[in-house]
């Protein structure tokens, strides 16, 4: 997996996608070619919360229907 980023956060994107019901995670191979980071919101949990969103997206079968449906991406 390429992160694309500091490998500080690898760990934190590593456990979001272990979260993940192994059966709907898709084969191949997910690249990260840029993160972006700062003071705040640089922590492995938000790391993590996000990498658990963008494969859950990825394995939706229709987009979100609303703002509030696509940040429920980050809650669960």
């Amino acid at each position: 997996m390429d992160l694309g980023g500091g490998a500080e956060y690898a760990p934190g994107v590593i456990a979001g996608i272990e979260q993940l019901d192994a059966r709907i995670l898709p084969a191949g191979v997910l690249t990260f070619t840029c993160m972006a980071h700062g003071e705040v919101g640089s922590a492995l949990a938000v790391f993590s919360s996000l990498a658990r969103a963008v494969v859950r997206m990825l394995t939706l079968a229709d987009e979100p229907a609303s703002f509030d449906d696509a940040m429920d991406l980050l809650a669960a």
